[in-house]
């Protein structure tokens, strides 16, 4: 070996001695981070250019002696770097960019000079020492594991999007059947409040004959029976309007029971009609449908568009036709 050469290799190992991980200086402040990727880099090359010596005569020599200077300006930087002590200088920010600077510069020479050809040279004589028959087997052994691979990872996102639909499916059947107990629970109370509402009325207008037919009995003055029996009439009319608006609230509620229970059991038996077949085309079709089915709101037989506003006993109509005659 040539003089330099030696002297290149003594560099070399001094440069390898402080481990890379070590500039990096995570604890503490002033981090040398920015750096640490053209660090690595360096010392990946230095690696290889220990590995290959011989590539270091076929090298000019002007060029030689420039990289030398730049390795032995690095070791030295190096070594700046690991010893860095701010709290023992007054001025550390400024010393702590100085040494960046210094790496950025030796990496932007060593990479033009050295990195880019040495990378040529030792790919170059990897393919000479390999066979290429066992380069092509390699390759084509990598290929086929990677296509197994590929082929494993789509089965795994097929199971994933099927798991992830299934829960997703029992999830909002889940959301539909709460709404649906809740509407249902809603409906009974409404429904126990329409029977009582409703035996009240009837209760109240039995009474109110049987006190008109006690007072036609009894000889009592017909226009003053009148008057009271226009009087509980109008009370009547009251409570059938009560009575109108109970039964409604408890249709409304039946209605929006049925219409989240059939909601549930449309996304319970989605994926049992999808799973039944394989064709796309068909998939769609169910899936259009029972998209349908869940969000349009059908006839539960409860509520009606037809449905007429209905009120209580119009009384006002029979004062009008008292005041006719």
């Amino acid at each position: 070996m040539a003089d330099n050469t030696q002297e290149l290799q003594n560099i070399l190992n001094d440069i390898l001695s402080i481990k890379v991980e070590q500039l990096k200086r995570e604890q503490g402040d002033y981090k040398f981070e920015d750096i640490y990727s053209m660090l690595v880099e360096i010392y990946s090359n230095i690696e290889i250019l220990k590995s290959n010596l011989e590539f270091w005569l076929l090298v000019p020599e002007n060029r030689r002696n420039n990289i030398l200077n730049n390795l032995k300006e690095l070791n030295t930087t190096v070594k700046r770097i690991k010893t860095f002590e701010p709290q023992s200088l007054s001025n550390p920010l400024n010393e702590r960019n100085n040494l960046a600077n210094n790496i950025k510069n030796t990496y932007g020479v060593l990479y033009d000079q050295l990195f880019l050809d040495l990378k040529i040279h030792n790919l170059s004589k990897q393919l000479k020492t390999r066979n290429l028959n066992q380069i092509a087997n390699e390759s084509k052994k990598l290929f086929d594991e990677i296509n197994k691979i590929k082929e494993n990872s789509e089965e795994t996102l097929k199971a994933i999007q099927s798991a992830s639909a299934s829960a997703g499916v029992s999830k909002f059947a889940e959301v539909f059947e709460q709404e649906a107990n809740r509407y249902k629970k809603s409906a009974n109370i409404w429904l126990i409040v329409s029977i009582l509402v409703a035996i009240g009325v009837g209760y109240f207008m039995s009474l109110l004959f049987t006190q008109l037919v006690l007072a036609t009995k009894n000889n009592l003055d017909f226009n003053l029976s009148i008057q009271l029996f226009l009087a509980k009439l109008l009370l009547i009319s009251f409570f059938s309007y009560i009575l109108y608006h109970v039964v409604k609230n408890y249709n409304a509620n039946m209605h929006l029971y049925t219409v989240n229970k059939h909601r549930e059991n449309s996304l319970k038996t989605f994926q049992s009609f999808v799973k039944s077949t394989e064709d796309k085309k068909i998939q769609d079709v169910i899936l259009t449908q029972a998209t349908k089915a869940i969000f349009e709101v059908g006839d539960s037989g409860y509520l009606s568009s037809k449905e007429k506003t209905i009120r209580g006993l119009e009384i006002t109509k029979i004062f009008d036709g008292i005041d006719k005659k």
